[in-house]
């Protein structure tokens, strides 16, 4: 192969546009990706200016005296785009083009930089964020030595970058925080995943203190990990906040539970039997919600209602409540209507849980016999069931102006018989186990209090 054609099928295998121009700049020869950068056929250019093909190119910018290069910007196919522009004159016959007549012409080589920019300023502008961002940014390799140290992390954590690029990054960690560092670091290194967590970090002094802390993996060139970015926000502000809410949710949780004994108690002074039947039924149905493993919430909801049950008998006359006669078919209407009522007294209050509801269905029954709404199955709250089956069996063991105690078995007995009707026979069956326990601690209790 001899020399003009060899240079031939390098500048025609070019993968950036490339020209061939006489010294007065007409396109002698132009390769495949200057056909696909103009967008035509090379014929319909050849003889050309280049600067009427490619406008804002300068006549003495393309008859240099030596290689130079220079930026422009064109419209190609609807989008901006940035090039560099690089002209080579050849000004001796061997070194020149075949293509090329007389000593004065170049070899025009065009560029696209525009994704070089948009990288470029990229790094830039996250360059300028590390800096100026307040949050830490810390950078280790896979040894755990410090490479990169933000002005942020100097603040957050009062070393100077001097005083720990190179250091271990476990300078860093609290002394019962080592072993989680550890293993984080290698969810990064080893996994590729990019960690957020919540934990707690050393400062300078000694001072331990909470961040919010992401770890992101690293990479080279040739996407190897090489190392973690830890990105770490001090949150002591937010945890004293959290800590402050907490102690206030507590007040007032203290002073609702306060407000429900109260309540519980206001019945009381009416009617001494319901005051202490709330109370009992309260004691039963927690007993029976941990007994079916009920969480915490639903429990503190499940006492609550207990509580207030019958809080809507407050509004019936004290002599209907202790009547020792059987009620006539007004007052029995006029004692039923303490459902609706008591929904009225605690539906606006804002309980943690749907305590309102349940005092609303604790009379509800799952055939569908009960009142007020003759709910059935999944539409009563299980909460709203177990309050019904303990109220039931409080209710006739326990003595009652108009009857005796029934006592404890003959009550079981009966919500025994309607399980899987009237009542949820988990419920009726978990009241079985919570008063039959070996100790029989609990049934003793209540024996004596229901003998009360």
């Amino acid at each position: 192969m001899g020399l003009d054609t060899r240079y031939r099928a390098i500048f025609k295998s070019l993968p950036q546009p490339a020209f061939v121009i006489d010294g007065g700049r007409r396109i002698l020869d132009c390769n495949g990706a200057a056909v696909r950068m103009l967008g035509v056929a090379p014929s319909c250019h050849i003889g050309d200016r280049l600067e009427t093909c490619l406008p804002g190119l300068e006549p003495d910018e393309l008859a240099p005296c030596g290689p130079t290069e220079f930026e422009r910007r064109w419209n190609m196919h609807g989008e901006e785009r940035h090039f560099r522009v690089r002209v080579a004159p050849v000004l001796e016959q061997e070194r020149r083009p075949p293509a090329v007549d007389s000593g004065n012409g170049a070899v025009v080589v065009i560029t696209d930089i525009t994704e070089r920019r948009r990288q470029l300023s990229e790094r830039l502008r996250l360059g300028a964020m590390v800096e100026f961002i307040d949050d830490a940014i810390v950078a280790f390799d896979g040894e755990g030595r410090i490479t990169a140290w933000n002005p942020g992390a100097e603040r957050t954590y009062g070393y100077r970058r001097d005083e720990v690029v190179g250091q271990d990054v476990m300078l860093l960690m609290p002394r019962d925080r080592k072993y989680e560092a550890v293993g984080l670091h290698d969810r990064v290194l080893r996994g590729g995943e990019t960690v957020r967590v919540e934990t707690l970090r050393r400062r300078a002094g000694g001072e331990v203190f909470p961040v919010s802390l992401t770890l992101s993996p690293v990479q080279d060139d040739a996407g190897r990990i090489v190392g973690v970015s830890a990105l770490a926000r001090d949150i002591t502000d937010r945890w004293r906040l959290q800590e402050a809410r907490a102690r206030h949710l507590g007040d007032l949780r203290g002073a609702l539970a306060g407000t429900v004994r109260a309540l519980s108690r206001a019945a009381g002074l009416r009617d001494s039997y319901t005051a202490l039947h709330q109370q009992r039924v309260a004691r039963l149905a927690v007993a029976v919600g941990q007994e079916l493993g009920m969480g915490a919430a639903s429990l503190e909801t499940l006492e609550t209602a207990s509580l207030l049950h019958d809080i809507g008998k407050v509004s019936i006359p004290a002599e209907v409540l202790v009547k020792p006669l059987k009620l006539t078919t007004l007052e029995m209407a006029l004692v039923r209507s303490h459902v609706e009522q008591g929904w009225e007294v605690l539906h606006d209050v804002p309980f943690s849980g749907p305590v309102a509801e349940v005092v609303y269905q604790h009379h509800e029954r799952l055939d569908g016999t009960g009142y007020p709404r003759g709910l059935r199955g999944d539409a009563i709250l299980q909460e709203a069931r177990i309050v019904t089956v303990c109220d039931v069996v409080e209710a006739m063991s326990s003595h009652r102006p108009y009857r005796p105690a029934l006592g404890v078995e003959v009550a079981l007995a009966e919500v025994e018989r309607h399980a899987g009707t009237r009542y949820a026979p988990e419920v009726v069956a978990a009241l079985r186990r919570v008063l039959d326990t070996p100790d029989g601690g609990l049934r003793r209790e209540l024996a004596e209090t229901f003998s009360d």
